[in-house]
């Protein structure tokens, strides 16, 4: 099920949270203030769950452009709290255990990828759970951080969860994502074939990998990676279109068409899909005619 969906905010289309009118900017920007995805979730948007708050820091790092645009003050909607219970009470208290979980991750995280995480935090009763914990906060700070568009800070905090949990394929694909748009392809593209080693049934690993190859114009590659992608996840509709663009490039027109029409019949909305479309029809009946070719 999708999470995030467009729809029209008055003025253009903008992404909300799917069946609210939640707009994905105001989530981020509760996120911005260092509220958890419980605190959200409780006392701003009960209608929310932790996977909504995710899907909207997901759908950031996918398209920041769109998901971090400045939001209206009165679309990020106020706890139901008095004022002067968050200033005198909460807040105070929160930003001091910020502060000390921050610190507390500086000092105990390594600090570069050669120096290995302390063994010391696995073993005395440590299990790989809790390190696998540790791994994720450090992740979820990232996802912040590029969310922000701070992606050298996402990158370091990408590494550390790595240090601890090298398995963590979430977190490998989105230290991917931070090396392509600092435009490091080689370093982007090896992230994303150890996310896809590391969970082969993971579509975003090979849409972001031909999504990669179309950037470089190897555009044979990419369209094999777009394959792999919708045969994983066959609902998504920027799966669909993105294949069809790349078999426009390769001139396979007739193998566009269909997945342009997929797309559109998943989301009809899909502009995107609707010009290519068009686009592909036109150039397919202008093809030269095979009898009459070599005449």
């Amino acid at each position: 099920m999708r999470r995030i969906w467009m729809q029209s905010d008055g003025e253009r289309l903008a992404p909300y949270v799917a069946g609210t009118d939640i707009h994905v900017a105001a989530v981020l920007a509760l996120i911005e203030q260092g509220c958890s995805s419980g605190q959200i979730c409780r006392a701003h948007y009960p209608g929310l769950t932790p996977a909504d708050v995710r899907a909207c820091l997901q759908y950031a790092q996918r398209r920041p452009s769109d998901a971090t645009e400045a939001v209206p003050e009165d679309l990020v909607r106020p706890a139901p709290y008095p004022r002067a219970f968050w200033l005198d009470c909460v807040v105070p208290f929160l930003l001091a255990a910020i502060v000390t979980a921050l610190f507390w991750i500086y000092y105990r995280a390594p600090q570069s990828e050669s120096e290995p995480y302390p063994m010391s935090l696995l073993q005395g009763g440590a299990s790989a759970d809790s390190a696998a914990k540790k791994a994720e906060a450090l992740k979820l700070a990232g996802d912040v951080a590029y969310a922000s568009q701070r992606l050298p800070e996402a990158e370091s905090w990408y590494r550390r969860a790595l240090a601890i949990n090298p398995r963590n394929a979430a977190a490998a694909l989105d230290l991917g994502l931070v090396y392509f748009r600092q435009r490091r392809l080689p370093d982007a593209e090896k992230q994303y074939m150890a996310a896809a080693a590391l969970d082969p049934r993971d579509a975003v690993s090979h849409f972001d990998l031909g999504l990669l190859y179309s950037s470089q114009g190897n555009f044979a590659d990419a369209r094999l990676q777009f394959i792999l992608a919708t045969a994983l996840n066959p609902n998504d509709p920027d799966y669909r279109y993105s294949l069809g663009k790349s078999c426009c490039d390769l001139h396979r027109y007739d193998e566009a068409i269909p997945q342009f029409e997929l797309a559109l019949q998943i989301d009809p909305a899909h502009r995107l899909a609707a010009q290519s479309l068009r686009y592909a029809h036109r150039m397919y009946a202008s093809r030269p005619d095979p009898a009459t070719a070599d005449r």
